[in-house]
């Protein structure tokens, strides 16, 4: 009897020591830290409705005139999804219209086309510095599930809204930024879900961009009517 009340105790501790190392493990994934995580939105990020309503307007554009299969297209749809976030507002003066050259240009040389979009705005040093980072970063981390590139957004923007270096107006702006980044992608993981069940058992048709180009080609082109 001793024996056995020796083993279920001993067995108890174990049960128990292995239940705390997987709550430690799982309060430092921030997916898991949050039960009430819906995608792609992120509550705790203000601008996030200008996100929202960048995905809406993807989406309506989509679903009329299909996914983008030339540069030209691409370039269309740019102009189409940009047009709320005009920084002349309503009237659509001052857009840049965007082309298929503009559209060969950033998926050719990404990196070094948001560094020149970023460098000629009117943010300050800090904020152009910040924001390269943040989009070099997400760059680097194209290939990787949406997952871990909503954890990554995410993380950005808490540590964001918490910085005392960068100044409220511009705060805002950055958070757009990285909201349109967050539904972009998720729009394009939409996509490639699609592309997978009609594919499913045939052979997969190479489609005209890469794929996990096209939502970094929308980011970048972006960017011209947020900052």
């Amino acid at each position: 009897m001793k024996k056995f009340l020796l083993c279920a105790t001993l067995s108890f501790f174990i049960f128990s020591c292995s239940q705390e190392s997987q709550i430690s493990e799982s309060s430092s994934d921030p997916l898991a830290s949050d039960p009430e995580i819906h995608f792609p939105d992120n509550a705790l990020n203000p601008m996030d409705y200008k996100g929202k309503r960048f995905y809406e307007d993807l989406f309506l554009y989509q679903k009329n005139s299909g996914m983008p299969k030339s540069a030209a297209q691409m370039a269309e749809q740019i102009q189409f999804v940009s047009r709320s976030f005009s920084k002349s507002g309503a009237s659509g003066k001052g857009i840049i219209p965007f082309t298929d050259e503009m559209v060969q240009a950033i998926m050719a040389d990404p990196d070094n086309m948001l560094i020149a979009i970023v460098e000629q705005s009117a943010l300050t040093a800090e904020s152009k510095s910040n924001l390269i980072a943040f989009l070099e970063s997400l760059l680097s981390k194209r290939h990787e599930e949406f997952g871990v590139l909503y954890a990554f957004v995410a993380a950005y923007e808490q540590t964001l809204i918490s910085s005392t270096a960068i100044i409220s107006d511009e705060k805002d702006t950055l958070l757009t930024v990285s909201s349109i980044s967050r539904y972009s992608l998720y729009s394009e993981e939409e996509r490639k879900d699609r592309d997978w069940d009609h594919s499913a058992g045939s052979k997969c048709i190479n489609a005209p961009f890469e794929a996990d180009n096209l939502a970094l080609v929308l980011i970048i082109a972006s960017l011209s009517s947020l900052i």
